[in-house]
This record gives C-alpha cells, sequence and structure tokens, in this order.
C-alpha cells in the first residue's frame, strides 16, 4: 500500500477465482482509496500489476506490470506506467522489450533462465523533490542479462539512465561463477529543513 496524502492510499488487490496471464495466477488490479472512496485504477486482467506511488502533485498513479494498455507493450514485457488518478489517461514509460513475441510468458514474475525484464524486485522509489523515479531492474541496457542494475528517469518517462554497473553473474572459462548484484537497495531522500 502507497500513501500519497493523509487521506489517499494506492494499493494492489488480487481478485479471487480469476485466471489471467502471466503464469495463470489471479488478476490483480490497481485501486485507489481516498477518504470514503475506492477507485479501480486499472482493469488489465493481467496477474502482475502492481502499485507503485503518487507524483508530487498528486495528479499521477504510477504502477509496473506487463499489461499492454496504449498498445507500446506487445510482448508482454514489465514495464512503468501511469495515469491519471481515474485510470484515464494512461501513459507507458518505460519501453523494455523481452523479444518474445507475440507476448511474453512471465511478465513481471522472476523466473529462471530470465529472458524478460524484471522491475521493482525491491519496490521503485520516488523522489519528492526532484520527482525522479528510481527502480531497479535485470532490464540492462548494455551487457549481461543476468544481473540486476538501478534505473532512474523523470516522471513522464524520459531521460531513462540505469546508474549503476554490476557484473551480474559470469561463468569463466574454467567453470568458475562470480556474481556481483546490487542489494538491498536504498534510496535517501533530502530532509526538509522545516523545524
Amino acid at each position: 500500500m502507497v500513501t500519497g496524502g493523509p487521506r489517499s492510499q494506492l494499493f494492489s488487490v488480487f481478485f479471487p477465482g480469476t485466471v489471467a496471464e502471466p503464469l495463470g495466477f489471479n488478476a490483480q488490479e490497481v485501486f485507489l482509496h481516498e477518504g470514503r472512496h475506492l477507485l479501480q485504477v486499472t482493469n488489465f486482467d493481467r496477474s502482475d500489476t502492481y502499485a507503485a506511488f503518487f507524483d508530487r502533485d498528486l495528479e499521477r498513479v504510477f504502477f509496473y506490470g506487463s499489461a499492454d494498455p496504449v498498445g507500446e507493450n506487445p510482448s508482454g514485457t514489465c514495464n512503468f506506467f501511469s495515469s491519471d488518478p481515474f485510470g484515464g489517461k494512461v501513459r507507458q514509460l518505460t519501453h523494455f522489450q523481452s523479444g518474445l513475441l507475440p507476448r511474453s510468458e512471465e511478465g513481471c514474475f522472476l523466473n529462471l533462465p530470465r529472458p524478460d525484464c524484471l522491475i521493482g524486485a525491491e519496490f521503485p522509489w520516488h523522489d519528492e523533490v526532484t520527482g525522479s523515479i528510481v527502480f531497479d531492474g535485470n532490464c540492462n541496457l548494455i551487457g549481461n542479462p543476468l544481473d540486476q542494475q538501478l534505473f532512474a528517469m523523470r516522471p513522464d518517462g524520459s531521460g531513462l539512465r540505469q546508474i549503476t554497473n554490476y557484473r551480474g553473474m559470469e561463468v569463466a572459462p574454467d567453470g568458475t561463477v562470480t556474481v556481483e548484484l546490487g542489494g538491498p537497495n536504498a534510496y535517501s531522500e533530502r530532509k526538509s529543513s522545516a523545524p
């Protein structure tokens, strides 16, 4: 559950008795609870739709999953999205692709081997001062698919950059395995100067 203000909360809910992709688990959707009002934000019928956070002004909600609500995620890869608090004006913020068409069988679930991109395993962070989104993922933009890196981007999805360069898992010619992964990860926010 994510708190967006004194009376606003964003969370994901599983629907028992439903069967959704990927992997045939129960469908999970994002909801907004504000005061006495409860609003369903997503209706993707996927089992891997996760609530993340609100923006600084509580005008956009952020979530991640493998849905394709705007026709920009045909491979069903785990990606970040945002919408207005009513579930409208959905935007796909990241465009990670697995290369598995027509759809990924794993989405945002961790399965090995990892052909897909898993994001948010340790939960994304939102810098309320700069508005930046910081998240972890195995969607290495520059190399080894068996790794985990930290990424940052602006709330509109622009400026996506990989901010770490861990080696991940490597197997030497003699069979020696070395692993360099980040985590657990944490993000420090600037403290308020108010008394």
